[in-house]
């Protein structure tokens, strides 16, 4: 399971506990989002280190954080932000496999949102001191929390659990590959399918239900059948 943060999509990231910076730029105008994706190949690699290296570095600093610091504030939330952080990388990566017209571009976009996946895949599986720090501080404090401070524990709680954390250690690791695997398949399935420029003509009957207005933006053979695909 994918844990998606509560955080929207390009919101400003900014946690007191991380000394990583996990902001995004401030959105004033559709310029600004334009700005916000990579323009060549190189642009992508460069957004998938940094998000390696500041991932990491986030996740090194919740290890580190002690007993007496396990709150709600420190944890949960730090946990929430990089969470958001992930996210948003994700998106502007998912968002290029889809619409680059150049093929270098798209395909390190591909590579990377891979890469992203196999990240993700190894987080909450093998995460394990990060896990027991955020069930922890739930169960010493969950009666004193709000209902929105229990949901989101409880969706990471759930997240790792559903993802390796629930499993026998000497099962991990083919959980793990079959999770990567599953996730490889996927992004050759969307490939393959925004490659394919077969298509198919259907008669006004066939397509009974579709609105008019979609109906009249397909283009027509000279049967007056409307092509599809």
């Amino acid at each position: 399971m994918k844990v998606k943060s509560l955080l929207c999509l390009f919101v400003t990231l900014c946690c007191p506990l991380f000394a990583v910076d996990f902001s995004f730029p401030t959105l004033e105008s559709p310029q600004d989002i334009v700005q916000i994706f990579p323009k060549n190949a190189g642009d992508v690699q460069k957004l998938q280190e940094d998000y390696l290296s500041q991932a990491q570095a986030a996740l090194d600093e919740l290890n580190a954080i002690s007993d007496q610091e396990n709150t709600f504030e420190n944890t949960i939330l730090g946990f929430d932000r990089l969470m958001g952080y992930s996210g948003n990388c994700s998106s502007v990566i998912e968002t290029m496999t889809l619409v680059a017209s150049d093929d270098d571009l798209r395909n390190e976009a591909l590579i990377t949102s891979q890469v992203f996946k196999d990240f993700q895949t190894d987080l909450f599986a093998n995460e394990s001191e990060i896990y027991n720090k955020i069930k922890s501080c739930y169960m010493a404090n969950k009666s004193s929390w709000s209902q929105d401070q229990i949901y989101l524990t409880e969706q990471f709680i759930n997240g790792f659990e559903e993802s390796g954390q629930s499993i026998a250690k000497d099962q991990k690791q083919t959980f793990v590959k079959l999770q990567k695997e599953i996730a490889k398949l996927g992004q050759i399935y969307q490939n393959n399918i925004q490659k394919d420029s077969s298509y198919f003509y259907a008669s006004s009957s066939q397509l009974e239900g579709m609105s008019p207005k979609t109906l009249q933006s397909l283009p027509q053979n000279d049967e007056g059948l409307y092509r599809i695909g």
